[in-house]
C-alpha cells in the first residue's frame, strides 16, 4: 500500500491546470484530520444564527400561489431583450 503524504495547510495544495494533474496529486496526498474537520465546518456566523433552529417553512407572498390556483409565474426576458422592448 502506498504511503500518502499528509497536507497540514491548504497552502501546500498547488493550483492544477488539469483534472489529471489534480487526480495524480491526490493519489499521493491526504488532508490532515484537523484540516479535513475544519473544511467540513460551515460559516461560523450562519451556524450561530441557525443554532437551535429546528425547521423553516417557506411560503409564497403571492396570493395566487397561497391558494394553489392562478397562472404560473412568467419568466422575465433577459435584460438585453427587455432593453430592446422599451
Amino acid at each position: 500500500m502506498k504511503t500518502l503524504k499528509t497536507i497540514t495547510d491548504l497552502s501546500q495544495v498547488p493550483t492544477f491546470r488539469t483534472l489529471a494533474q489534480e487526480a495524480a496529486f491526490w493519489d499521493g496526498h491526504q488532508l490532515a484530520p484537523a484540516l479535513w474537520a475544519e473544511s467540513q465546518r460551515g460559516d461560523a456566523e450562519l451556524d450561530q444564527a441557525l443554532n437551535g433552529l429546528v425547521s423553516v417553512k417557506v411560503i409564497s407572498s403571492r396570493p395566487a400561489d397561497l391558494k394553489g390556483k392562478g397562472q404560473p409565474s412568467r419568466r422575465m426576458p433577459p435584460a438585453a431583450a427587455r432593453r430592446r422592448m422599451s
